[in-house]
């Protein structure tokens, strides 16, 4: 069983989790390079801390993503 007919065979409730769940990585990506951009323009004005904090909560989305579509996927193997 791979991870597509994991996912399709997943409940709307699950779909709608890992869709929001991307969709806060993905602002927080945006966040990231509006950032990083608004460092680099600021000719060292800025910390470098504005572009980097984020990143970490970056990480932090798509490291609880891809956890909570492993244990679906274990949870329906299983089954």
């Amino acid at each position: 069983m791979d991870i597509v007919n994991v996912l399709a065979n997943a409940k709307k409730k699950t779909i709608v989790r890992i869709l929001i769940l991307f969709a806060i990585e993905m602002l927080l990506v945006g966040y990231t390079i509006a950032s990083s951009v608004f460092v680099i323009l600021s000719d060292g004005k800025l910390s470098a801390g504005y572009a980097v904090i984020p990143s970490a909560f970056v990480f932090a989305a798509s490291s609880i993503l891809c956890l909570y579509v492993n244990n679906l996927y274990h949870k329906m193997h299983q089954q």
